[in-house]
């Protein structure tokens, strides 16, 4: 008899269901592995995402240089000045050729600027919004007939405007365009 209750404790101990402390620390550290993983996805998705909309952004920039530049007249309007360089004051405030633009070393803008509106054309708009933003712009005068030869500032209707794009202090765009003086 003694036998019979031996062998039906033993079976209730078999069909006992649940984990074990072993089982369920393997599937709490099976669980965390993949947490981990997800939350690297989400991770590489916001930087991708971040990378993206500064990407945008300076391409937004550049274009403002792009058209801006396109807009001015190749030489003074009211034919003063001789040379490069802006004849009224700092080309960071005044602008009415595409010559003004010129500088040396290059001409950076930071904050950032754009179009300048018709009410004041030859002022460019501030964008003090973007903090940390800044358009860095070079030009070179090329020959006309090999736009791929730099010659001496201001002796040839063709000039490269190459715009660079930062963002605290880390290039996230360069680009470059012909401009042709066809006054």
């Amino acid at each position: 008899m003694r036998n019979k209750s031996v062998t039906r404790r033993q079976n209730k101990k078999a069909g006992r269901s649940g984990f074990s402390l072993i089982e369920a620390i393997i599937a709490i550290t099976i669980l965390g592995v993949a947490l981990t993983a997800v939350v690297g996805v989400f991770k590489s998705g916001t930087q991708m995402n971040a990378e993206g909309s500064h990407r945008t952004r300076a391409v937004y920039l550049a274009q403002e240089i792009q058209e801006w530049t396109a807009s001015l007249p190749f030489t003074d309007p009211q034919g003063a000045g001789s040379g490069s360089g802006s004849e009224e004051g700092s080309a960071q405030t005044y602008v009415d050729d595409l010559d003004d633009l010129y500088l040396s070393d290059g001409l950076t803008y930071s904050p950032p600027v754009a179009t300048p509106d018709a009410s004041s054309p030859t002022t460019p708009n501030e964008l003090t919004d973007l903090a940390g933003w800044s358009q860095i712009i070079t030009m070179s005068w090329r020959s006309a007939s090999d736009p791929g030869t730099s010659v001496a500032v201001g002796s040839s209707n063709v000039v490269l405007v190459t715009v660079t794009i930062q963002h605290q202090g880390d290039e996230i765009l360069s680009t470059s365009w012909l401009i042709t003086n066809n006054e």
